[in-house]
């Protein structure tokens, strides 16, 4: 907060709505102590969801002293696809059967975030994809500082994705970068998509947990059993990293599975782009360590730009954790009030 006297202090909101949380958080000039407010939201209609954004954002103000009259600018990252003109959340038109681009918050599809934003706290608002915020903070904050070119992954309750080429976060309209529904095996589960064989229909959190409880009944004798047994109020994503950390062959042939399939998708992507950094972010990504040596091993003895030496690419843990997506919607709202372009 500005004392009398002072520079004028400007601070930036960003606000962070995933499927199943919203995470807040504020910052001024510096980026030094983003530290985001997390809760779990009611997915209730369009009014009353856009209230509890609203009071997300004076969350984040309260929680610093922040006075509204002190606020710059707001960011917001939704898991949808978004109209960057209007802020507006895209429907799926006139496609036949209707398409719905935000599954997972039915009650905002056509509604604009920007405007009812900026009509309470009379503001810039900036609203973007929930990956392609990620990857602005990413490229702000992250290993993105260093890489012109570089792919993210978001993993958690879907699986995202972001791009930086030549230095520029990709962004094309309203299109944007999309990994989760690559088509990387034969399994026979339908995705929401209507595809077989996506990518984020097998290995996303709820994928895994999914798996993990119907091999937790195949295999009574097992740890993930076990575990299933003793804690039933246990995430089964966290039982299955648990009993794989612990020694259970079930669970460890499921993330080896989870790993060949993204080696897979890394492979594409170097044959693709040739990033130099793949990163992986969101919720799941601090687990990353379970599945990094199939990933990478996957993704090299798959691509022989790679083990023939024509390309190199790292995969990473994103250092910002799932707070990737609140950073870069605060770099978006910083940009959209100095009406740089994003």
């Amino acid at each position: 907060m500005s004392t009398p006297g002072s520079p004028r202090t400007k601070y930036y909101v960003g606000i962070d709505i995933g499927k199943t949380h919203i995470r807040s958080a504020i910052c001024g000039e510096s980026s030094d102590d983003i530290e985001p407010l997390k809760w779990a939201f009611a997915k209730a209609d369009a009014p009353n969801l856009l209230d509890e954004v609203v009071d997300a954002v004076d969350g984040a103000l309260d929680r610093t002293g922040v006075g509204r009259d002190e606020l710059e600018g707001i960011g917001v990252a939704v898991p949808a696809v978004v109209d960057h003109t209007t802020g507006r959340i895209v429907s799926g038109g006139d496609a036949v059967p209707p398409f719905n681009y935000c599954p997972e918050l039915d009650a905002l599809r056509d509604a604009s975030v920007a405007d009812h934003l900026a009509d309470v706290f009379g503001v810039p608002v900036a609203v973007d994809t929930d990956s392609t915020a990620a990857t602005l903070g990413e490229q702000w904050l992250g290993h993105g500082r260093s890489c012109d070119k570089l792919a993210l992954i978001t993993w958690g309750t879907g699986i995202g994705a972001g791009l930086i080429i030549d230095g520029e976060v990709y962004r094309d309209g309203n299109l944007f970068a999309e990994f989760g529904h690559m088509v990387v095996s034969d399994d026979t589960d339908r995705c929401i998509c209507g595809v077989r064989g996506c990518i984020g229909a097998i290995v996303s959190g709820p994928a895994i947990a999914r798996q993990a409880a119907r091999l937790a009944e195949e295999h009574a004798d097992s740890l993930l059993a076990e575990i299933a047994h003793t804690d039933p109020d246990r995430s089964m994503t966290y039982a299955c990293f648990e009993a794989a950390d612990r020694g259970d062959a079930t669970a460890r042939r499921l993330l080896d599975r989870v790993g060949v399939l993204f080696g897979r998708l890394c492979a594409n992507l170097v044959y693709t782009l040739q990033p130099q950094k793949i990163v992986f972010s969101g919720g799941l990504s601090d687990r990353l360590d379970a599945i990094i040596d199939v990933t990478d091993e996957t993704m090299r003895s798959s691509c022989w730009m790679l083990s023939s030496g024509v390309a190199e690419c790292e995969i990473v843990a994103s250092d910002l954790g799932d707070s990737a997506g609140v950073a870069g919607a605060i770099r978006a709202a910083q940009l959209a009030s100095t009406k740089e372009s994003v």
